[in-house]
């Protein structure tokens, strides 16, 4: 049995991963380890002070330092990074040289953010929310250990509202969507043309045209409370994924997928070669391939209640035995100290993917 463990986790200093390094370290304390969350945030100024003296080297000289104090301070076993935290080669070098392992989560698609080649071969472990052709990519690089590491949920926050607990008719909706409007998100929307449809998230109420009606708040970005309430909320999730030019491969499955299922939402979501290893599709998750197909199933399941809450309710207990950073974080410690159970409680061999 692993015994307790040191561990900082580094945040990067701007993006949606943020929440992920906090899940991650609240979660290594739950069961068990001295965990402390370096909220690189704190960076931001720094890193504008740099960009526009085009002095790089300034700003990972500061993060660099602020990270080696906190791991002398706290005396680090290991150091987790979230991709694109502000680490280089040379504080990985030292690290190594300290006798602190190194562990890099990240959870982006590869091909859009291409930062992971750069280092990904200096630190002891790589986890990766894809599977093919990613580790084998990783592993061509000299990465000795690399290993699917999916998303997850939080559980003593995402959960659904409980009886007592009110739910303004402000977050109260039919069809919610909340995230980004990426490009295919806006296109989908406008061909979708619901009117029930409510739209949350930073940068919707820019989109103009027919999308406006339905914008409730435009500038909201990666509230986890209004994220809960907008899910409990609502009857119909929508979760298509962001798609970019650079994404040929299709397969990781975004966290919207866990926490809307934690909360006990029904979703619709766009297919993922990797979404069937973690939900039976159609009896837990349900997807759609086109605009018409997403018509189709958004008018049924509206007038089938019982079946969308069987669905969303057999998600939500799925979500709670499979798919939470307590387990995520269990197995990512057994992966890097090799061992077949971590402190606190056995390890699932099935956890991570």
């Amino acid at each position: 049995m692993i015994g307790p463990k040191r561990i900082l986790v580094v945040s990067p200093v701007f993006g949606g991963s943020f929440a992920i390094a906090n899940y991650a370290a609240r979660s290594l304390s739950a069961i068990g380890h001295d965990a402390t969350l370096l909220d690189m945030r704190r960076f931001q100024a720094t890193y504008g002070y740099a960009q526009s003296a085009s002095d790089s080297c300034a700003f990972y000289r500061e993060t660099h330092n602020y990270i080696l104090r906190e791991a002398e301070r706290t005396q680090a076993d290991l150091i987790i990074a979230l991709a694109q935290a502000p680490i280089k080669a040379e504080l990985l070098d030292t690290l190594r040289g300290a006798g602190i392992k190194t562990a890099l989560w990240f959870v982006e698609h590869f091909q859009r953010f291409q930062s992971w080649k750069a280092v990904a071969p200096l630190y002891d472990h790589v986890f990766t929310i894809q599977r093919q052709p990613f580790i084998g990519r990783l592993r061509s690089l000299g990465v000795r250990h690399a290993a699917y590491l999916p998303l997850a949920a939080y559980e003593p926050l995402h959960q659904p509202c409980t009886p007592h607990e009110e739910t303004s008719d402000r977050h109260r909706s039919e069809i919610t969507f909340f995230g980004s409007p990426h490009r295919n998100r806006v296109s989908l929307f406008e061909a979708l043309a619901d009117d029930n449809l409510a739209l949350w998230g930073q940068g919707w109420d820019k989109i103009g045209g027919m999308l406006t009606q339905h914008v409730r708040d435009g500038a909201i970005y990666l509230d986890d409370i209004v994220e809960r309430r907008i899910y409990c909320g609502t009857k119909i999730v929508l979760n298509p994924h962001s798609t970019h030019p650079a994404e040929e491969i299709r397969d990781f499955v975004n966290p919207r997928t866990f926490v809307a299922a934690s909360c006990g939402a029904f979703q619709l979501i766009d297919p993922r070669t990797l979404l069937a290893e973690h939900y039976r599709i159609d009896s837990e998750i349900v997807c759609f391939d086109s605009v018409q197909e997403l018509r189709e199933k958004v008018k049924y399941y509206l007038h089938h209640a019982d079946e969308r809450r069987a669905i969303a309710h057999a998600a939500m207990e799925r979500t709670r035995r499979d798919h939470s950073y307590r387990q995520r974080m269990a197995t990512l410690v057994e992966h890097v100290y090799g061992q077949e159970a971590v402190y606190g409680q056995e390890a699932q061999p099935g956890n991570a993917g």
